[in-house]
């Protein structure tokens, strides 16, 4: 099972994706992480856009089997992530 973390913010998003084999339950196993940084100068939407277009640049390549989708509440960033899952 691959599972996608995200740190949201609006000047920077942190990403990790895990991979865990549930049948061997053994520790998680990093496959991929990162920043996506916007420019500053940018208008809020601008840069939401810059968040979401980078999160399917990021993940483009990595399968996942299940989509789950469970976050915590910081402001409004937290759709930009949230529109790219769903």
């Amino acid at each position: 099972m691959r599972i996608l973390g995200l740190d949201p913010g609006l000047a920077r998003v942190g990403y990790g994706v895990l991979e865990v084999d549930e049948q061997r339950r053994n520790q998680p196993e990093m496959v991929d992480c990162g920043i996506i940084s916007t420019d500053a100068g940018r208008e809020e939407g601008e840069r939401m856009v810059e968040i979401a277009r980078g999160l399917v640049a990021k993940c483009v390549n990595v399968r996942f089997a299940h989509q789950k989708l469970s976050s915590c509440k910081v402001g409004d960033i937290d759709a930009a992530p949230s529109i790219v899952l769903a």
